[in-house]
């Protein structure tokens, strides 16, 4: 786990991460 200083970024860090997330889930739901 990367750790960050900044609460900003972190968020923004954050929404990226749930995008990515969903997008494997998406792409395993297919199949």
């Amino acid at each position: 786990m990367i750790k960050y200083s900044i609460r900003g970024e972190n968020l923004e860090v954050t929404e990226a991460i749930r995008d990515y997330v969903v997008s494997k889930l998406e792409k395993i739901e297919k199949y």
